[in-house]
């Protein structure tokens, strides 16, 4: 009798703590089932999940850059303005299959850039790089290679460093870089849309790499699984990324006096460009928009060559044959801006001669 004295308070407590826990996971549960009946009648909609965080699906882990395109990666992406093939190659890239070895007979050309190079939001053959390939095809009398090295979220520091360790390879010779705020905003952070990332710092007036090797997200695996099958863990997930995303956004208004920054990304470039030039190749970089001159100047100040999109191609034309950017969550050039993109760095080519061997 007396063990069974003992013995009661025990299940007492065993029964006070599994209530709590039981309520709980049939709450969860419950919210799990409201929001897959939402999200199944298109009421809910996961605006980031997919598309932004650098953890997983589209993306893999890589020790120098952070993360790069998973090779051989394929689906279907749906948008309110349509939809899109994310389709990666086998090297690495949403590109065609471009031999590494150059052909004898090939001008090639090298773009370096994030989001808006990738073509998010519109598909691979209406990105602005596969837009000036074929400007070259049907206007000169020169086979002309543009690949398209361009990886969502890259800054100029993984631009840099994906030069360094990959694009080089392909031996090109010439080398276009898209930059504009976020490319330098990003070299401020060794940690961005959930995922490591390294960059460059001055240290004792040395450009210095740092957060490198990058260390590996381990969760990377259970987080592609859950945002396939749990709509409250991609729920959670996007109010993150959300969270995550306005952290760069309130950095950037003080962007254009942060003069360490413009240093820093001078720094950068010129590191960038000493390494183009030993390679035989050339560097040029184009912007777009109001009120650059600051970002002008941290490219001026690199000793690298700089053009603007409007100076060579009349962006009021071009907005009246419709718009050029997606509407959200896209918000990046739509099909027809990356045409008007292609037509000003053609433009610009063409004018100034700027490659060597471009006829």
């Amino acid at each position: 009798m007396a063990k069974a004295k003992n013995e009661l308070p025990q299940v007492k407590i065993s029964q006070m703590f599994m209530l709590p826990v039981l309520s709980t996971l049939i709450t969860l549960l419950f919210i799990e089932l409201i929001l897959l009946a939402l999200f199944n009648l298109d009421i809910l909609k996961f605006d980031l999940s997919k598309q932004t965080s650098r953890a997983e699906g589209l993306y893999e882990y890589d020790a120098d850059l952070g993360w790069k395109l998973t090779p051989f990666y394929n689906e279907i992406y749906v948008w309110d303005h349509g939809y899109t093939i994310e389709s990666i190659n086998a090297n690495g890239w949403r590109d065609l299959l471009y031999s590494v070895k150059k052909p004898k007979d090939v001008y090639r050309i090298a773009v370096l850039g994030c989001s808006r190079t990738y073509g998010y939001g519109v598909n691979m053959q209406e990105s602005y790089p596969k837009a000036l390939e074929r400007l070259f095809k049907e206007r000169l009398d020169q086979k002309v290679e543009v690949m398209n090295f361009g990886v969502n979220g890259y800054g100029l520091s993984q631009m840099t460093l994906n030069y360094l360790k990959n694009v080089r390879g392909y031996d090109p010779d010439l080398v276009i870089m898209q930059l504009y705020a976020p490319s330098i905003l990003r070299t401020l952070y060794t940690r961005l849309w959930k995922a490591n990332k390294p960059t460059y710092k001055i240290i004792d007036g040395e450009l210095t790499l740092i957060n490198h090797p990058v260390p590996e997200n381990k969760t990377g695996p259970v987080r592609a699984y859950l945002l396939e099958t749990s709509p409250l863990f991609r729920f959670v997930n996007e109010c993150l990324l959300k969270i995550d995303d306005k952290k760069p956004a309130n950095a950037k208004a003080a962007l254009a006096v942060n003069k360490p920054a413009h240093a820093l990304s001078s720094a950068i470039l010129r590191h960038l460009n000493d390494n183009v030039q030993k390679d035989g190749a050339k560097l040029i970089v184009f912007i777009w928009g109001q009120n650059n001159e600051w970002l002008e100047q941290i490219v001026e100040n690199a000793g690298v060559e700089i053009f603007a999109l409007e100076d060579n191609e009349d962006i009021e034309v071009w907005t009246r044959k419709g718009e050029l950017e997606n509407i959200p969550p896209a918000r990046h050039w739509s099909p027809l801006g990356n045409q008007y993109v292609a037509e000003a760095i053609f433009k610009y080519l063409i004018k100034t001669r700027t490659g060597q061997g471009l006829n």
